[in-house]
């Protein structure tokens, strides 16, 4: 999947999706690298999700929430990349 198509995804299996990164609104960013506007603040935060899109797939494959730890781009609670 590419990110282009991500908010219809997300919102066709009943997530919520939208552009902006809310400081106490976003819970997840779904981004491709540790890099960007976005993922600076996502950093800087501390209290979002940076994962790969592939949380969003395995999530829908299994039609559950999965645990992001393996899809970590960054976590919130080391705020480390993942390597």
């Amino acid at each position: 999947l590419i990110l282009s198509g991500s908010s219809a995804l997300i919102e066709d299996n009943g997530g919520k999706y939208t552009s902006k990164l809310v400081k106490d609104g976003t819970t997840h960013l779904i981004a491709k690298e540790a890099s960007g506007d976005k993922f600076e603040y996502a950093k800087l935060w501390k209290n979002v999700y940076v994962v790969d899109i592939k949380w969003v797939e395995e999530c829908i494959r299994r039609k559950a929430w999965v645990s992001e730890v393996d899809y970590f781009i960054l976590s919130k609670r080391t705020n480390d990349r993942k390597q």
